[in-house]
């Protein structure tokens, strides 16, 4: 009984540990997100150029050396080709999603990941 009791306590100790150490990393920029204030930050004209000077992990082949599809707007568009013909000041954000969530989210077909562009709302 001993024992059970200690490891209960050690396993609320390390939950209040991990509780902590989350809040603290909202500081710490997300590396799967590119925002609309980082954007602005660079010099480009293509949501491709962002994502060359932001995040080139994104644009690397992935498991099974495929590269990751472009969805934009939740919709497929294609390759990462697509990203060279959107406006970097037409995108609100640029978020990879790795493969196992891209194929809940979007379908199979996502094994490389994917990168989802959200465009800035026309008015």
């Amino acid at each position: 009984m001993t024992r059970a009791a200690l490891a209960l306590a050690a396993l609320v100790t390390l939950s209040a540990c991990s509780s902590a150490t989350a809040g603290s990393s909202s500081a710490r920029p997300d590396r799967d997100l590119i925002t609309r204030e980082e954007i602005a930050s660079v010099p480009v004209s293509s949501a491709y150029e962002v994502v060359e000077r932001l995040r080139p992990e994104f644009l690397r082949a992935a498991r099974g050396g495929g590269t990751p599809n472009v969805y934009i707007n939740n919709s497929r568009s294609g390759g990462i080709a697509i990203l060279r013909s959107i406006r970097a000041d037409n995108v609100q954000t640029i978020r990879y999603v790795d493969a196992l969530d891209a194929n809940l989210r979007y379908g199979l077909g996502n094994d490389s990941g994917v990168i989802a562009v959200e465009l800035l709302r026309q008015p």
